[in-house]
């Protein structure tokens, strides 16, 4: 096994003891598809409907240095090619999941508004992007057996339902981008 996959699996094990729903494949394709988005919108500065997606501070810092970024609507392709857990970690009663990502920018220069190139521009990133883990306790307080308000039982991870006895196990976990590290590569 290779030490990535270890690093990986140790990191997996970590997040499992405390939310044993997690998915992982489901945050690594919630990265992959945020980015991009991430990407479009402050290009067009449509930085409002990112707050679903990040926490204030996050977009006020990528906004502060969008060269950074490569926020220009002069990209014409963002993907992430590359997606893997790197860390976990609590704080302040706070669970926080690290993701590292290879992100792949293309800007065609034929169609530069701004600035016109020679040729097309290429670039390979690395972002370390930082969620946030948010709580799901409150969510299902009532019963959809009958209706009755539920408890949480925090080690056992469910709802128990305080009429019926019905357990509802919550299975899909939330997260909110905290930051965005970006270890430049920049091929060309």
């Amino acid at each position: 096994m290779s030490n990535s996959n270890y690093n990986n699996q140790n990191v997996l094990l970590k997040i499992k003891r405390d939310f044993p729903t997690f998915d992982e494949g489901e945050i690594l394709e919630y990265v992959k598809n945020i980015i991009p988005n991430i990407h479009y919108f402050l290009s067009y500065e449509n930085e409002e409907k990112l707050e679903k997606y990040c926490k204030k501070e996050c977009i006020k810092n990528i906004i502060q240095n969008k060269d950074l970024y490569r926020i220009s609507d002069d990209i014409d392709n963002v993907r992430v090619g590359y997606a893997d857990l790197r860390d976990y970690s609590e704080k302040d009663d706070k669970f926080y999941i690290k993701v590292y990502t290879s992100v792949f920018f293309y800007d065609d220069a034929d169609n530069n508004q701004n600035v016109i190139f020679e040729y097309d521009k290429y670039w390979n990133d690395i972002w370390t992007i930082t969620l946030e883990v948010i709580n799901n306790k409150n969510i299902a307080n009532k019963c959809p057996s009958c209706g009755a308000l539920m408890d949480y039982n925090d080690s056992k991870h469910m709802f128990t339902c305080n009429y019926c006895r019905n357990n509802l196990y919550f299975s899909r976990i939330n997260w909110k981008i905290v930051d965005i590290a970006v270890n430049e590569i920049n091929y060309k």
